[in-house]
């Protein structure tokens, strides 16, 4: 067994080479590769996906304590509906300052609450995450407040957000482009 060559080949971009190099690593009892195992079944990556297998090795990875597992573990509970268990995940997470965790949480929470009309709490994780520099967070927040939510007066303050908004996703987007200006 060449662990270090497995290492190398789950970065590679063949695909089913990396899978098949986090598969033996895990065989041998590498609990590291358990969160990299959950993403590749979930994205499809070098297997078919399998948001079972996705889900086992998202938990084994949080048993192992590996440290953003909640994290993944809870967006993909909370991706296919099952909010109340995704939201235990998502809490332990933002407890270690996830801001990406708020925004689920956030996600999830108004799936849950738009029949009631009762965002508050939509709305309370969607500012810690935008606060946070969540982009998506800061874009749904925009909208909101583009929308009326929070009064006519509010409206122009979401135009300004959105704007700023898609100025950074702009800057983001163009910086490895651009990384030639500073050489």
């Amino acid at each position: 067994m060449d662990i270090n060559g497995d290492l190398k080949l789950i970065n590679s971009a063949d695909q089913a080479a990396a899978f098949a190099a986090a598969m033996r690593l895990a065989k041998n009892g590498n609990t590291e590769v358990y969160l990299t195992l959950g993403w590749f079944f979930e994205a499809g990556h070098g297997c078919k996906k399998d948001y079972l297998q996705a889900e086992n090795y998202y938990r084994k990875s949080f048993d192992a304590g590996v440290e953003s597992s909640n994290y993944y573990l809870g967006r993909l509970l909370a991706n296919n509906g099952r909010f109340n268990e995704a939201q235990k995940y998502l809490d332990s997470s933002l407890a270690k300052h996830n801001p990406s965790a708020a925004y689920w949480l956030a996600v999830s929470l108004y799936d849950q609450s738009k029949e009631k009309n009762d965002l508050d709490q939509y709305f309370k994780f969607l500012r810690i995450a935008a606060d946070s520099g969540h982009l998506f967070a800061q874009r749904d927040l925009a909208k909101a407040y583009i929308s009326g939510r929070f009064g006519f007066v509010n409206r122009a303050k979401g135009v300004y957000q959105f704007v700023r908004i898609l100025g950074k996703a702009l800057f983001v987007a163009n910086k490895e482009d651009s990384e030639w200006l500073y050489k």
